[in-house]
Formats: structure tokens, sequence, C-alpha cells
């Protein structure tokens, strides 16, 4: 059963699965949140809880609906909320769904900018000593599902138009098994700069990267941006929701921030690019995207 909100106030409805969980805490610092649809695995949250979104909208509290992670019935729960008014944005992509098309969706594919590890890896390779990037290796999280590891992908290639230019190759490699998916993405620019992005089904908080250029390299562990706890039971990592870019971007893309709402990448390889993984998968072998 839903769970009304605790508060009358009305704000956010936001919708996430289990990998994204840990950036919930920290969103009420930037945006007013109303409550939370979970959109798959066990999801521990002190925001309201609504068991999906219709049960949402019809509490009457929601401004705007965000979603964090990727779903089958995302379409349909945006048709809905187009018919109620209620505005979604989204981190990614709907499947087959062009942007503002039947369902009246924005998607904000900036997320990947509010990143506090990418925001030092810009302002670094912008200094003169570290010349002209030439390579990158991003590793992130997002591989629980092929929807998820379709978001993941993207985001990734965003970063990577960002920091190298835009993609004009791509070579995607793709496994799954027990649910988990996993790919590796060899990127060549038009600039003659290399990539290879690499998604896992891990929650990853600050992603790993590694930036080379002509004059040096950087890079940012993104396990680094955790506390260890250490107890009788073991040691394990406690995610600071502070290094989620999730609040700063979804308070962003809400104003219309042209930064959130900003994209390098055209719809048709949006598009593209989840075929493109499950072929991957299937056959076993690389394909190649142009």
């Amino acid at each position: 059963m839903s769970r009304p909100p605790t508060t009358t106030d009305s704000g956010a409805i936001i919708l996430c699965d289990s990998l994204r969980a840990g950036a919930l805490a920290g969103l009420p610092r930037h945006l007013p949140v109303a409550g939370f649809v979970s959109t798959g695995g066990g999801v521990r949250t002190e925001l309201p809880r609504f068991d999906d979104v219709t049960a949402a909208l019809d509490a009457g509290v929601a401004e705007v609906v965000v979603i964090l992670s990727p779903y089958r019935g995302m379409a349909a729960d945006a048709l809905l909320c187009r018919q109620r008014q209620v505005p979604v944005i989204t981190a990614g992509p709907m499947p087959g769904v062009a942007q503002n098309r039947k369902t009246g969706y924005v998607e904000a594919a900036g997320r990947w900018r509010y990143h506090l590890t990418v925001q030092r890896l810009f302002q670094s390779s912008s200094r003169p000593a570290f010349g002209s990037p030439v390579y990158l290796r991003h590793i992130a999280g997002g591989g629980r599902n092929v929807l998820g590891l379709w978001w993941a992908a993207l985001e990734g290639l965003e970063l990577i138009a960002g920091l190298l230019g835009t993609p004009r190759r791509l070579w995607v490699t793709a496994t799954r098994g027990g649910g988990r998916w996993h790919a590796t993405i060899t990127v060549i620019t038009i600039d003659e700069a290399s990539a290879q992005l690499v998604i896992t089904p891990t929650a990853v908080s600050g992603d790993e990267m590694m930036l080379l250029g002509t004059g040096g390299l950087l890079w940012g562990e993104g396990v680094r941006e955790h506390v260890i706890e250490q107890t009788d039971g073991g040691s394990r990592l406690l995610a600071d929701d502070e290094a989620w870019p999730d609040g700063r971007w979804a308070a962003a893309a809400i104003a219309g921030d042209a930064l959130a709402l900003q994209s390098s990448m055209d719809d048709a390889l949006r598009q593209a690019l989840l075929p493109a993984l499950r072929r991957a998968a299937r056959q076993r072998q690389p394909v190649s995207l142009v």
C-alpha cells in the first residue's frame, strides 16, 4: 500500500532503483521532494513512498516527476503525467520515443556535468600545461538490466563528447548473466582522440576516470569519495550522498538550466545504441556503430 507524505507540501516525485538510491538523502537539500517511487530493488529511504506514479499523482502533491533510473513502464507513466499536466524530467531517453513527442517528457542529458570528479577534471584539463586531451578511460555503474546499461553508456558517451569531442565511431561489446550486464565501448572521436568506457552492474557515485593529454595525465578514483566504516562484522563503504550529482542536476533541470538539458548526442544514436548492446551480448562479439 502507498504511504501518503508526512507533509502536505508539494514537490518532486523521484523515481529510481537501488543503484541510484545513494543519491536520495541529498536530494532534499537542493529541491523540494514530495515522495519516492521505487523502480527496482530494495531501496531504503526516509522519503515518503508511493507504490507507483498513479498513486503519487492521486495524492495531489506532485509538481514534477524526476526519473533517475529507466524502467519498462516509464513511457506509459510519462503519458499519464502529461494527461495530469505534471512535467516529467528524465536522466536519459525512453526506448523508441522521441523527446517531447507523445509523452511530453524532457530528457536532461547533462547529469554528468554535475559530478564533482568531472568538474575537477574539466578545471585541470583546461590548464595550458595539460595540452590537448587524447585519451579517456571511464568506469561507471549501471548494468543491473539492459535499460540501466543503456542509460549509463549514453551518459558516458556524453562525457566523452564533452572532454574529447563528438564520437565518430564506436565498438560495443556486452555480456549478461544472472540479471547483471557489463559493457565496454571503445570510441574514436572526430578529433581522432580515443576513449574506453566500461559499464559495471554496481552502484558508483564518484565514477573512476583517467584523462591523458599531450602534456600530462589526470585521474579520479570514485572509491575515494566514500567513507569506510569498520565494525566487528567487517568493513563497508558508506557513500557520501553529496558525491552524487543528482540533487544539483535535478534542481538545475527543473529550472531549465542549459548545462543540465544540453546533449551532444543525436536521437538516432541514442536509439541505435540499445539494440547494439543487446546484439553484442547475444552474438558475443563487437558491434560497430558509425
